[in-house]
């Protein structure tokens, strides 16, 4: 899972800058073109320029959001992967052969010097 996390923030710290490069650059050209229609040719008007430059910017809006769900599914994606191989491993316990049913049982359970370890840590 670490390997995959790592992988998918190696991806997004490339895939991130160049998405608001081509969006700054998309923008940049849009306001360029617009303003040189504007002041050559006047075959457009401000209103209609500052319309589709927010039409421009809330695609782009859309756009960087999924990317990131792009991202957020690589990571489901590796987490998913780590939970099947946990579901997937066999026990280290056989079960037996021949199990014994105890039938209904009454009484207590006592724990004496029981120890819990998770990995190398005692609890």
């Amino acid at each position: 899972m670490l390997q995959a996390n790592d992988r998918v923030n190696t991806v997004w710290t490339f895939f991130e800058p160049v998405v608001t490069l081509l969006t700054s650059l998309g923008l940049l050209v849009v306001w360029g073109f617009g303003t040189w229609r504007i002041v050559e040719h006047g075959h457009l008007s401000v209103g209609d320029l500052l319309v589709f430059v927010q039409l421009i910017a809330r695609f782009y809006g859309r756009m960087d959001s999924m990317s990131r769900i792009v991202a957020a599914t690589e990571r489901a994606g590796a987490s998913a992967h780590r939970i099947f191989a946990i579901l997937d491993r066999v026990p280290s316990v056989a079960e037996p052969v021949h199990p014994v049913h105890p039938g209904r049982v009454d009484g207590e359970v006592e724990f004496r010097d029981v120890e819990f370890h998770y990995g190398t840590r005692p609890f």
